[in-house]
């Protein structure tokens, strides 16, 4: 049980790391509305993040 929830805590960081990492990059394979939209998310959740 312990070692389901560490392997699926890691798949979560791994997946927020690899999300982060696109939105730097701009989401360079996304066409424009899409793009757009997602980095505006993005920068929402980020700045109500808590610090």
């Amino acid at each position: 049980q312990d070692y389901v929830l560490r392997v699926r805590q890691l798949a979560c960081r791994v997946c927020e790391c690899y999300f982060a990492g696109r939105a730097e990059a701009g989401f360079p394979l996304a066409d424009a509305p899409m793009r757009q939209a997602a980095l505006e998310q993005w920068r929402q959740s980020a700045a109500a993040a808590p610090a």
